[in-house]
């Protein structure tokens, strides 16, 4: 068994998906965006002949963090495996909206903006809630946390692996308050015309601001796993307190909301520290990252990854900006040759980290 710390990540531009595994062997699960991550997840089962899952953590209602998840209940449903938390954001009251949409004729629905980017639909959403529902009725799932949010300890040293404790670093609590103002107005306006006229919906940015994001401590180091959390939520995060944990140096970041200008604020970034590893997992539809914001990536890192397709073998985001920089043999980009979706990295408790690009 090893005794360092592995994170894999997996994007294609369309969805990303974070497996962690701990120097006990235990795993932990991020989001569930990328289509084909059960085809290598199988293969690890088998392979690991794993029984259970330490940790689900769904962190927003986004389609590209969410739209497998069913996927992955039903497999762990269909090979036994417990999953001993599943954890997800601050709000359970969305699956009331999600109701509510979900008995309006579709007419009603073409002028107003959808709830969720592209699918999932409310109705998925509904089919989620009541998979998760089921699984724990199953004892499948031994737990379910719904309050994540800032400074709320996932799990303290020694319970999870003696060097390990993982701290929600996001959201916070005015953005809890924030996003509820929102949804109160989106569920008035949808109760004051019978849900038959009118756009009721929220919009789809705004679930963002629940966006969970983790600080895994290993040992003296920090590892930072952004979600989706933009730019404004950074910095009510920052104000409580300071939050100490945003502080400390970095060794791994999963940069926020994709690269985006929304998710870069140069004081927060330059909380984190110097030339921590950086990977980014794009989103096509938006086309992040985008070229000005990787430049000043590059003042905080000169080891920053970025995802590709693999099947269109593209960059998503500004693919210009980053085929110039490849070519310029630039020391701070890297992609990999052959457009992979799935990076590796091992991290040992001296800091050191072992990087590989995965070609399945």
């Amino acid at each position: 068994m090893t005794s360092n710390l592995v994170i894999r990540v997996f994007g294609d531009g369309n969805g990303e998906t974070i497996f962690i595994k701990f120097p006990n062997g235990k795993i932990g699960i991020v989001d569930f965006g990328y289509k084909d991550f059960l085809k290598w997840f199988n293969l690890y089962v088998s392979e690991n002949k794993l029984s259970s899952i330490e940790f689900l953590l769904w962190t927003h209602p986004h389609d590209d963090h969410t739209h497998y998840l069913i996927d992955l209940l039903t497999y762990c449903e269909a090979h036994e495996i417990q999953i001993n938390l599943l954890g997800r954001f601050h709000f359970g009251r969305l699956k009331g909206l999600s109701e509510l949409i979900e008995q309006i004729d579709e007419k009603f629905l073409k002028n107003s903006t959808d709830i969720y980017i592209s699918k999932p639909k409310p109705g998925y959403l509904l089919k989620l809630f009541e998979k998760i529902s089921d699984l724990k009725n199953k004892k499948l799932i031994k737990t379910i946390d719904a309050q994540l949010c800032l400074g709320k300890i996932l799990y303290g040293l020694n319970t999870l692996d003696e060097n390990i404790a993982i701290t929600c670093i996001a959201p916070c609590a005015n953005d809890i308050d924030e996003y509820s103002k929102k949804y109160n107005e989106c569920l008035y306006k949808a109760c004051k015309n019978n849900g038959l006229s009118g756009n009721f919906s929220i919009e789809s940015s705004v679930h963002n601001i629940i966006s969970v994001a983790l600080i895994i401590e290993f040992g003296d180091l920090k590892i930072l796993l952004g979600g989706d959390v933009t730019n404004e939520s950074w910095q009510e995060i920052y104000k409580e307190e300071r939050y100490p944990l945003l502080k400390s140096n970095l060794v791994f970041l999963k940069a926020p909301h994709h690269g985006s200008g929304g998710a870069y604020n140069k004081e927060i970034w330059d909380i984190w520290g110097k030339d921590y590893q950086i990977i980014i997992s794009p989103y096509n539809k938006s086309r992040i990252p985008k070229s000005e914001i990787l430049e000043k990536i590059m003042t905080h890192s000169t080891q920053i990854r970025v995802l590709k397709d693999k099947s269109q073998k593209t960059v998503f985001g500004d693919a210009e900006f980053l085929v110039r920089k490849i070519a310029l043999k630039s020391t701070s980009i890297t992609t990999c040759p052959d457009a992979t979706h799935h990076i590796k990295y091992e991290i040992s408790m001296n800091g050191n980290i072992e990087v590989q690009w995965i070609n399945e």
